[in-house]
């Protein structure tokens, strides 16, 4: 338990530095304010109305092709964040933090099990180590501080949470773990299909295609 903790209290600080830059500054390339915008006006109608807008155009202020492609169920997910803590900022850093923890706990306990099982003693301290490399994906932070591309940026952190979630089942015996790690996966996947459709159709074919290839070795040896 104290291990656990650990990584815990540790990913906490990472994600925290990581989100430094976006506490201070506010502002980033053009589509930040786009997002932003809309996350507010969700957070305002539900604050008034009780409920999200069923239509909203949005052709002449953010030009969003919302809701056939976008985000349909992150901005009122975030939406509602905001209107529970009162902050657009505070509602991406609070998230942003919680995600990345949750990232750095998953990976983690998945290579101390891969660790453990080539016999190397210090796994914990290796495993932090990696999971830290796995969080300070450039691409994940390009997204938030370069592209500002919102969506996309928490599309992949719950890639990383859906197929970190997976992984770990499979080192876990407990049904009940089992069970509550499938859901959380699928709970992730879904979340990420209704924030950017695109990453979680190239994500989950990927991971797809990775486990069809997996079980077709198994196949092959007789494992199966």
């Amino acid at each position: 338990m104290k291990k656990i903790r650990r990584r815990v209290l540790f990913g906490s600080i990472f994600s925290v530095c990581f989100l430094i830059p976006f506490m201070i500054y506010q502002f980033f390339y053009v589509d930040y304010v786009n997002h932003t915008w809309e996350i507010a006006y969700y957070a305002d109608f539900f604050k008034n109305n009780g409920r999200f807008p069923i239509v909203i155009n949005t052709t002449d202020i953010v030009g969003i092709a919302y809701p056939q492609f976008y985000g349909y169920l992150f901005y009122q997910v975030m939406g509602f964040l905001t209107f529970i803590v009162g902050s657009t900022t505070i509602a991406y850093v609070l998230s942003s933090t919680i995600a990345f923890t949750l990232i750095f706990f998953l990976y983690s306990e998945i290579f101390v099990h891969i660790l453990g099982k080539i016999g190397i003693d210090t796994r914990y301290r290796y495993a932090m180590m990696i999971s830290f490399l796995i969080i300070c994906n450039p691409y994940i932070l390009t997204n938030l501080y370069s592209r500002n591309a919102i969506t996309e940026y928490y599309a992949l952190l719950c890639m990383y949470l859906a197929v970190g979630s997976w992984i770990l089942s499979l080192f876990k015996k407990p049904a009940i773990m089992k069970l509550g790690l499938w859901s959380f996966s699928a709970f992730s996947a879904t979340f990420m299909l209704g924030t950017h459709p695109i990453t979680a159709e190239w994500g989950g074919g990927n991971v797809h295609l990775h486990d069809t290839g997996y079980n077709a070795n198994r196949v092959q040896a007789g494992v199966v």
